[in-house]
């Protein structure tokens, strides 16, 4: 884990600007109650009104305190710079409900919860053994907690990993060797399309967390079907844009997605710690 807590040193993501801001009604996904209500019919309990950010980078802490003001709020990094510019939005933004911690979700002494939602957008990805990391932030989960988690797609993924693989293959390991390289690939060249298309390529610290990160595994369908079953977690309901509202519904729509070689968005998840296995199937 300790290239990937250099690379977010070197790194910090995402760099929104310090005065960005949002509206309450922006983050309304977040708010803990609303979710608690849904999915598990009752209201939150006094003892689960608290959230860890797992992975919390330099801005989700934000927003999740926006969204629960009256929750305390755990936000954990394996990296100094995202929790100091993390903690200076908030403070810039009058939020201050925050613990903000360094550390390494997988030590259970760190963040040792119990927490009634955990959210680990785009973090789990970035371990060397993405279950593992599954598993410790379900321990940290109180009866019939919430965990929200997004995880890469292989196929939405697939352009993004081959240029990733190529840049590493060359040696580059920095911005500016990156954009050098930019400059000297022939125009329209695999390579080069995929670094001009990339979404994120208008920034740095896009760009390095696109092509210049250390660890990334991607997922197929029924490797992710896989996951969950081995994880213990029930499966709530997926929650990227195009998801449909019946799990089941949508474990097939992505296989077919995927067959096809359309597949183009990540996959995210909202997990519940019942015990109940038999949702995480893959049908």
């Amino acid at each position: 884990m300790d290239a990937v807590r250099r690379h977010y040193e070197d790194h910090p993501y995402p760099r929104y600007p310090l005065v960005a801001s949002l509206r309450r009604q922006d983050v309304t996904h977040l708010k803990l109650d609303a979710l608690w209500r849904r999915h598990n019919g009752s209201e939150l309990p006094q003892g689960s009104r608290r959230i860890l950010i797992a992975g919390c980078g330099s801005f989700a802490p934000y927003p999740f305190s926006l969204a629960n003001p009256g929750c305390r709020i755990t936000a954990l990094d394996l990296s100094a710079a995202n929790i100091k510019r993390a903690r200076l939005h908030c403070v810039l933004h009058l939020r201050f409900n925050l613990n903000f911690i360094v550390g390494d979700l997988l030590d259970p002494a760190v963040a040792s919860g119990p927490f009634g939602l955990i959210d680990a957008y785009g973090v789990l990805h970035h371990l060397p053994d993405p279950l593992a990391g599954l598993l410790a932030l379900k321990q940290r989960l109180t009866k019939n907690g919430l965990l929200r988690i997004m995880l890469y797609s292989h196929t939405a993924r697939r352009g993004t990993e081959a240029a990733r693989r190529a840049v590493r293959r060359l040696g580059i390991t920095d911005i500016a060797a990156l954009e050098a390289l930019y400059e000297r690939l022939p125009h329209g060249s695999r390579l080069a399309r995929r670094l001009a298309e990339t979404p994120e390529g208008n920034s740095d610290h896009g760009l390095a967390d696109a092509f210049l990160h250390p660890q990334v595994t991607t997922y197929r369908v029924a490797e992710l079907a896989e996951l969950l079953a081995a994880s213990g977690l029930e499966l709530l309901a997926f929650c990227h844009p195009s998801a449909l509202s019946d799990p089941t519904q949508e474990w097939q729509r992505l296989t077919t997605l995927e067959a096809n070689g359309t597949l183009d968005e990540n996959y995210v998840l909202l997990l519940r710690n019942s015990g109940n296995t038999r949702q995480n199937q893959h049908k």
